[in-house]
């Protein structure tokens, strides 16, 4: 056989028609890709620690002047600033924004309660192209970590306690908090397959991470993009040691409920 005939055979073999294409993207056996991503609402969360003074300045007055004193403070807006408030931080630095007070919490993500809408990608070359055929679903909530206050200074806390003063902030938005991506073998998209860890604060509950099939999934954040409806601040006394800064799934037990769900 010469080398032109040679040739000859491999390039028609490596040949793929516009028709066996679409074939091979219908194979039940070829890799399917699918889009999941929130319904849309969710927002940014800030939590950390501030003065005591402040906290007890502010814990029982009204929120919305708390917001409004926070807000002028981020834009040095000296007639939305309440004169009489103690610094945000014990070093005394006069002007704070909200989203610098953050050494325990910064996360932005989806409301832990929305709805998720999954589409299969039909363009290979294009991850983010449109696609009609959406889905809704609920996912499964495998498991939290919890972030919370009171609201009150504790009068006799325990000796093994370790209360400080916060500020938590919610800046409630709507928009794209990220995308996750996942492949199959083959087989359909199954909503019950994808489960989601979520934090729990006074100010609500939002998502942190993902799952499909018990694997954990990377968030994508390109065309992530928000626009603002509203913010909540709260401030009050956080016991560092009720505070769960890690997800616990090593154990079986948090899978129990999740292989019953999806065997049912």
């Amino acid at each position: 056989m010469t080398k032109e005939e040679e040739k000859k055979i491999i390039d028609e073999i490596c040949e793929i028609t516009a028709s066996d294409l679409d074939i091979y993207e219908r194979n039940p056996m070829t890799k399917r890709k699918f889009r999941v991503v929130g319904e849309r609402y969710g927002g940014e969360l800030t939590v950390g620690t501030v003065s005591a003074d402040f906290v007890r300045y502010w814990q029982d007055k009204d929120t919305d002047d708390l917001q409004q004193h926070l807000l002028g403070l981020e834009w040095q807006d000296e007639d939305n600033i309440d004169s009489d408030s103690p610094p945000v931080l014990d070093d005394g630095e006069e002007f704070v924004a909200w989203n610098e007070v953050d050494d325990l919490e910064h996360l932005t993500g989806y409301a832990a309660d929305s709805k998720f809408i999954v589409s299969e990608i039909t363009d290979r070359n294009d991850d983010w192209a449109y696609d009609e055929n959406e889905k809704e679903f609920s996912p499964y909530p495998l498991n939290s970590r919890e972030c919370y206050a009171d609201e009150k200074e504790p009068e006799n806390p325990p000796e093994d306690s370790e209360y400080i003063p916060v500020l938590m902030w919610y800046s409630a938005e709507k928009g794209n908090f990220g995308t996750w991506f996942v492949e199959t073998d083959g087989e359909d998209f199954n909503p019950k397959k994808f489960a989601i860890s979520y934090i729990e604060t006074n100010l609500g509950e939002m998502v942190e991470l993902a799952y499909y099939d018990k694997v954990p999934i990377d968030c994508e954040y390109d065309f992530a993009e928000s626009v603002g409806k509203g913010y909540y601040a709260f401030v009050g006394w956080m016991n560092k040691k009720w505070h769960d800064t890690e997800y616990f799934i090593g154990s079986d037990n948090v899978w129990e409920g999740y292989e019953e769900n999806l065997n049912t």
